[in-house]
């Protein structure tokens, strides 16, 4: 069965994401947000006062997954620093 999108268009539309970080405790931190992408950068609602946005700052690996918006099976993962 065909997916309805294609892997590269996920990204440009509103999905949820799965944002993966380093905790203080040098543990994973997995959690979802609502990602909205269609240009450069995408962008999710995190708010600062969250522990999340700080693990980045202290350590820089991060990875997230983008989940399809009509079918969570079809995503597109990225990690980096």
């Amino acid at each position: 069965m065909a997916s309805p999108e294609r892997p590269r268009e996920i990204p440009c539309k509103p999905a949820f994401a799965q944002v993966a970080t380093v905790g203080s405790n040098a543990g994973p931190q997995v959690g979802p947000v609502r990602a909205d992408g269609g240009g450069e950068f995408l962008r999710s609602g995190r708010t600062t006062a969250r522990r999340k946005p700080a693990n980045p700052s202290r350590d820089g690996r991060i990875a997230v997954r983008v989940l399809g918006p009509s079918d969570p099976y079809v995503c597109v993962e990225c990690g980096g620093r």
